[in-house]
């Protein structure tokens, strides 16, 4: 009943406004509500294409599986999964310069007797990454190349956030024939992390060493004098760079000089880009990315050009609500997805939406089965920030070392940073042998993620995570296998220059507010991400340790979602012991 009712109200929602902001926890089936809502809009020809966007490779898949579930066979719309060029190349090297790889030489006009043209004809056929290399690799085509050309004839495109709002990716999408906006729904799922995400794709570093590499590459290529002698004055420039906040007025108009010069003297060469690899051309192409960016009449976005180290050069977008609103206003229609947009007063901020001028709509859905799947305690003992941790490490370590024993199944303790999570495993190793504990590795690979959670799940005793991490926000495989919960602190983001200059930069009405929007709401979601994946179904339950006194605050109590926010509050040892046994405080 609750999907039906969500799914009444986003269609009444989508009437009212082109843009709708739909919250739902995760496990209530937030994909299938939205992808069944875009396949009726879809069938009934008021939209042409849909397009969803999610932030992980596992989001995508599930995706995927969704749609293959619900099309049947033959499919009664067709799906394409966008993946990145690298990924498509069938090459040893990934190098995508005609000189450089034998398949784009000629390859238009091997295409029309290639057969490849099945691919935009036949949703029957598959569409994955080996498919699409034997392929192009039988018809001497670049397999990116069959991706393009069979994405016009696709009702739905699954992809990540780049391909719609990186700048140096969107044109891929954006550019292909036939391609109406105005007429696509663009479904965006784990909203929250749209705002950061833009952000990060319109920031860069520049380093001394792929600097210097460059110089070396373009002497030894013979590149023009002037362009090699603006590059090693560039090298010298970042060589000289300290430490710094922000770079005073001087280092700017220099630096921002210096890639003017790179960029002139690069016009006039004529380069050979196979031979420079593919490293090189990429800071080449970065650098003339960065003066495009910052040259007079394109710097549209509140930035900020500082030194985090001797030697780099680091540009970062502060706040890239208006690239997202400026996207989201060329689509008919934009729905939202996320188990944590809230406070979504804010979340619209950090998406410019409110400068679409337009009312958005809300749907938040109800499941009241969540209201007693959670039994929260707030440890008000300890103190987890930053300067005061190292004072409680023994006793954050018995805690979890405790949960553990009074627990009838594995723990999970999340912390908002390596190191610490590093720091409480050597307590627990030294001052609690009988718990067995894993701790999360850092790696990248969905299967080796994976089996990381089922091999800690089968021989640990707790399991030592780091909040906003993938093993944290990107695997659903706890919900339902957890005893017991530990949250070490939340997860503020780290003091730094570009934290203190969006503060500065907030369009938030207040000071006190904008440290809300900048470092309490970003840190909270991550607490409130990671304890939404416990709980997935009717049946399941947790029992969860707030272990830090900040929890008790009000300002950071009334951002925790609020089936979590209904929570004993410990003061004392003997509090905590009569919690875990299960007895009144």
């Amino acid at each position: 009943p609750g999907q039906e009712n969500t799914l009444s109200d986003l269609r009444a929602a989508a009437r009212r406004s082109p843009v709708v902001l739909l919250e739902a926890p995760t496990g209530f089936g937030k994909t299938g509500i939205a992808l069944e809502y875009a396949l009726g809009e879809l069938a009934a020809g008021r939209l042409t294409r849909l397009i969803y966007l999610t932030g992980k490779s596992t989001g995508q898949l599930q995706v995927v599986r969704q749609l293959e579930a619900m099309l049947g066979s033959p499919p009664a719309a067709t799906w394409w999964q966008i993946r990145n060029k690298a990924d498509h190349c069938i090459n040893d090297i990934y190098h995508c310069f005609r000189d450089a790889c034998p398949i784009l030489d000629g390859q238009a006009e091997r295409w029309p007797d290639s057969g490849l043209q099945r691919f935009c004809q036949d949703p029957a056929i598959p569409r994955d990454l080996d498919t699409l290399r034997d392929a192009g690799r039988a018809a001497r085509v670049c397999p990116y190349e069959i991706t393009r050309a069979a994405l016009p004839f696709t009702d739905i495109w699954i992809a990540d956030y780049n391909y719609i709002f990186a700048p140096a990716n969107r044109g891929f999408l954006l550019d292909l024939p036939g391609f109406e906006p105005a007429h696509t729904l663009l479904i965006i799922d784990e909203a929250h992390n749209l705002p950061a995400r833009v952000a990060d794709a319109h920031s860069a570093d520049l380093s001394l060493r792929e600097v210097r590499d460059a110089v070396a590459a373009l002497d030894f290529a013979g590149a023009p004098h002037a362009l090699t002698a603006a590059w090693e004055r560039l090298a010298h420039f970042l060589a000289r760079l300290q430490p710094t906040d922000t770079l005073d007025p001087d280092e700017d108009a220099a630096l921002h000089e210096l890639l003017a010069t790179i960029d002139r003297h690069s016009a006039e060469a004529a380069l050979d880009y196979a031979a420079l690899g593919p490293a090189v051309c990429d800071t080449l192409f970065k650098v003339a990315s960065l003066h495009a960016t910052l040259s007079s009449g394109q710097r549209t976005l509140p930035e900020l050009i500082w030194a985090p180290a001797p030697g780099i050069a680091r540009f970062s977008c502060l706040d890239a609500a208006a690239a997202i609103a400026e996207t989201i206003g060329t689509f008919g229609h934009a729905l939202f997805l996320s188990a944590t947009l809230a406070p979504i007063d804010v979340f619209e901020r950090q998406c410019g939406l409110d400068l679409l001028g337009i009312d958005t709509a809300r749907i938040q859905a109800t499941t009241p089965w969540r209201d007693e799947a959670y039994d929260v305690a707030i440890d008000t003992r300890v103190d987890t920030r930053y300067d005061h941790r190292r004072r409680h490490l023994a006793r954050t370590a018995a805690s979890i070392a405790d949960m553990r024993r009074h627990a009838d199944g594995p723990v999970v303790a999340f912390f908002p940073a390596y190191r610490y999570a590093e720091d409480i495993l050597a307590h627990l190793q030294a001052g609690h042998p009988d718990i067995r504990a894993a701790f999360q590795t850092r790696t990248r690979d969905l299967t080796e993620r994976t089996a990381f959670i089922e091999e800690s799940l089968a021989l640990a005793d707790v399991l030592l995570l780091v909040l906003g991490s993938s093993f944290a926000e990107g695997i659903d495989l706890l919900g339902g296998r957890i005893a017991g919960v530990v949250v070490v602190g939340p997860a503020l983001p780290e003091v730094n220059a570009v934290q203190r200059a969006r503060l500065d930069a907030s369009r938030a009405p207040t000071r006190t507010a904008a440290f809300r929007e900048v470092y309490q709401i970003p840190g909270m979601q991550k607490v409130n991400q990671a304890l939404g994946r416990l709980v997935r179904a009717p049946g399941q339950r947790a029992r969860v340790l707030l272990h830090c006194r900040r929890f008790a605050q009000p300002d950071y109590l009334q951002l925790l979602a609020p089936e979590y926010r209904e929570a004993a509050v410990l003061q004392t040892d003997d509090d905590l012991q009569r919690w875990l046994r299960g007895s009144p405080l």
